[in-house]
C-alpha cells in the first residue's frame, strides 16, 4: 500500500479540520491576529477582564484567524473549542 493510501485512509487530524478549506494562509492568519490585538483595548472595560474572559478571548481570535466563516460567534467558537480540545487530547 503507497503512503498516499495510508494517509487517506487515516483519520484526519483535528486540527486538519480547522480550516475546511483544507489550507490556512499564515500572512492572513497572521494579520487578522494582529488586527484582533490591536484593537483589543478598544473594548470598554477591557482592563477589568477576568483571566477567563482574557484566556477566552484569546482562543477567539485564533479560531477566527484560521477561519473566520467557521469559528465566529458562539456557535462557531464552540466547534472551534471542541476541535482544540480534541488536538490538545492527542
Amino acid at each position: 500500500m503507497s503512503n498516499e493510501q495510508n494517509q487517506s485512509d487515516a483519520k484526519a487530524h483535528p486540527v486538519d479540520t480547522l480550516v475546511k478549506c483544507g489550507c490556512v494562509c499564515i500572512a492572513d492568519a497572521t494579520k487578522s491576529q494582529q488586527d484582533f490585538w490591536n484593537t483589543y483595548d478598544n473594548q470598554s472595560g477591557y482592563k477589568k477582564y477576568t483571566v477567563e474572559t482574557f484566556v477566552k478571548d484569546s482562543l477567539y481570535g485564533l479560531g477566527i484567524a484560521l477561519n473566520k466563516e467557521e469559528f465566529s460567534g458562539c456557535d462557531g467558537f464552540d466547534e472551534f473549542k471542541a476541535i482544540l480540545k480534541e488536538y490538545l487530547n492527542t
